[in-house]
């Protein structure tokens, strides 16, 4: 996955090895099926949609508590900063083997911009 994720970067193999070391200690999510992402806007401000779903409610039920950790845990892979410094709040919750996220912060467009284009892994998994 982290060869996809650079194939289009000019990474050095230092660079690849070293990014491959720091994804190796970062807290994972457990494996999702399919995957959905948008950015809005409501009366709150900015926000990033995620919606994962999952082949269990157990699953789903995990992730919640997961993604609230890796939100205030690990790092923006290509800005080196916490997920945090971009998420102010967070609603994140499971409905069967769906979660459902909505995280609002004054970037959370340019986040959700950085998530799709640059392949930002907020979202990476076992």
């Amino acid at each position: 996955a982290l060869t996809v994720l650079l194939a289009d970067s000019a990474c050095t193999q230092e660079d690849v090895a070293r990014l491959r070391a720091r994804m190796e200690e970062e807290l994972l999510l457990l494996p999702y099926d399919a995957f959905a992402t948008g950015a809005g806007r409501d009366d709150r401000g900015q926000y990033m949609a995620v919606v994962l779903v999952h082949s269990s409610e157990g699953a789903a039920e995990e992730n919640v508590e997961l993604l609230r950790r890796r939100i205030e845990e690990a790092q923006s892979l290509w800005i080196g900063r916490p997920w945090s410094d971009f998420i102010e709040e967070m609603d994140i919750r499971s409905d069967g083997v769906v979660l459902l996220g909505k995280l609002w912060g004054e970037r959370t467009v340019n986040l959700w911009l950085q998530f799709i284009f640059n392949r930002d892994p907020l979202l990476l998994h076992e």
